[in-house]
């Protein structure tokens, strides 16, 4: 399954900014994707309807083993898409913690 499709609406839910634009504050983006981890009945893998800012928030994620994932990374580092996540124990208690504040 892909993170895409596990949200088809592809329209969290965000704050406008000043000139109107919808934006979504780290932790909207952070409790989104773990999230749809945590409901998830297999592994999520990114794929090309996920935009950069989602890969490289995902990519954090895992850096602070708050999920598993596969980070496929380009030459310099960046990470490019990730494969085969799922949320772990201490990513569902970060989680319970962003919803709380």
């Amino acid at each position: 399954m892909t993170l895409a499709a596990h949200h088809p609406s592809g329209n969290p839910t965000m704050n406008p900014d000043e000139s109107g634009n919808r934006i979504e504050t780290d932790n909207q983006t952070y409790i989104r994707l773990l999230t749809a981890l945590a409901q998830a009945t297999a592994p999520i893998t990114t794929d090309e309807r996920d935009t950069l800012s989602d890969i490289v928030r995902l990519s954090e994620l895992e850096m602070g083993g708050y999920i598993n994932g596969e980070v496929v990374r380009d030459e310099v580092g960046g990470a490019v898409c990730i494969g085969t996540m799922t949320i772990t124990v201490q990513g569902r208690r970060f989680l319970d913690e962003l919803k709380k504040a």
